[in-house]
């Protein structure tokens, strides 16, 4: 017996529906992974000595860690 159209559109609208959360899932982790690099920049710009005139590195983790803290 062949499925009738409406079972075929729910069907793929479940499909979708798994798809369409891995997205916001994998769109989710994004700032966890900013705070992540930034602490892992933060600390070691903090153990490593600054370089004459380079940017301070601490600096740089710090506004990683705090643009990921808000968008969290």
């Amino acid at each position: 017996m062949k499925q009738s159209d409406d079972e075929q559109y729910l069907r793929l609208l479940s499909i979708f529906h798994y798809v369409v959360a891995g997205l916001a899932a994998l769109l989710a982790c994004f700032p966890i992974i900013h705070v992540t690099v930034g602490l892992g920049i933060l600390i070691s710009g903090l153990t490593q000595p600054q370089q004459a005139g380079g940017f301070p590195m601490a600096l740089f983790g710090l506004v990683f860690v705090l643009v990921g803290g808000t968008i969290i």
